[in-house]
This record gives C-alpha cells, structure tokens and sequence, in this order.
C-alpha cells in the first residue's frame, strides 16, 4: 500500500469542507499561472474510506457485526502514518503552501488560532519546519486565502495553530497577481507573486 505521489509547485492545505473551494483555487493558479497545485483528496481520495474497505476485511470480530478495538487501532495507525509520511512529502518537494484559512480550518480564542483538524495541524506545523536551501529547491514560501464556511465540530479536540509566519492572500492580491503576471509574464509566476509579497524570513533572489 503506497500513496501516489505527483509533481506539483504548491501544496493547498484545506479543510475536506473547503474541498470544492481548493479545486477552484487550483483551476485558477492553472489557468492564470500555470502553476500546478496538489490537492491530496483528488489523488489520494478519503482516508476513511479506505479504513472502512480495511476494517471490514481484516478487523471485525468473529460475529461479523463488531469490530475489534484492537485491530482499529492498529489498521487507523497505519494508514494515518502513511498518509502523515506522504503528506510531508508532498509539503516537502512543493516550492510552497498555500492555507484556506476558514471557519471549517481555523477557529479564534482570542488571540490564539485553534484548529480541530489534526491533519491541518501536522501539514502547517511541517510547512514551518521545512527550510531548504534555493539551491536545493527554490524557496519555501507561505500563503493562506480567506473566505467564508461553516464550522462542523465532532470530536472536540483543538491545536494550537502557529500562522506567525503567513501572510494574507485575499481575492484582491489575486487579482493583482494576476495583472501583474499578464503584464510582465517573464520567468515563473511564483516569483511574480513573490515580489508582491515577500514570504517571511525569504531571500528573493532576482
């Protein structure tokens, strides 16, 4: 069991309730930009499904119409890490991420950002973390586009969510991206947007 992996220039970290607003996202930057950007539900598909397919075959007791909270355990630890691993990697070969920051990802408690999603969590705190070299691979920069949801609470677990070092990406820097590239279409596009907005703690290189 592998999760495929694809060349692609950004990483789009959303809620699954903001999957359609991604999608749209990623036919914009491709449109407009040509940039390339994963999604990891369009290729991957939804970790629960497949869970349900394994619990099904391998974990349910003898009378067939329970399951073992043992082997649940065992079978969701294994797919989550190795979806965790793929993820970082995927977040790892991108030139960067961009985060749909809305009430379905991100909850306030007053100055602090919370998040319920473990995986929005683990994909943000790896953005953070990855720091390579432009040799290596450009540059990691980071980006998060606002816009309206609503919040389906479940389990009601929250992480503290670090976006010290993003910057807003609103309809309107879009635009402006967008005109600017159209006007000097010279390069890569991601330096265009580079330009305009300088990602934290970056050396943009002419």
């Amino acid at each position: 069991m592998k999760a495929k992996s694809i060349d692609s220039d950004i990483f789009i970290s959303h809620s699954h309730g903001d999957r359609d607003n991604a999608i749209s996202l990623a036919g914009y930057l491709k449109q407009n930009f040509g940039i390339n950007a994963f999604i990891d539900s369009c290729i991957w598909g939804n970790s629960s499904v497949l869970l349900k397919k394994i619990d099904n075959e391998y974990c349910k007791n003898i009378n067939e119409q329970t399951y073992s909270y043992e082997k649940r355990n065992e079978s969701t630890s294994h797919v989550h890490m190795m979806l965790s691993v793929a993820l970082t990697k995927m977040i790892n070969k991108t030139e960067c991420l961009f985060f749909l920051n809305t009430p379905n990802s991100v909850t306030s408690s007053g100055v602090v950002n919370k998040t319920a999603s473990p995986w929005i969590y683990s994909e943000i705190a790896t953005a953070q973390m990855i720091r390579k070299p432009l040799e290596f691979h450009r540059q990691l920069g980071t980006k998060y586009f606002s816009k309206g949801g609503i919040l389906n609470e479940r389990l009601n677990v929250e992480y503290d969510l670090q976006l010290d070092d993003f910057f807003e990406l609103d309809a309107d820097d879009l635009k402006a991206w967008s005109i600017n590239w159209k006007v000097n279409k010279r390069g890569n596009s991601l330096d265009n947007l580079y330009k305009l907005h300088p990602p934290l703690n970056s050396v943009i290189h002419s």
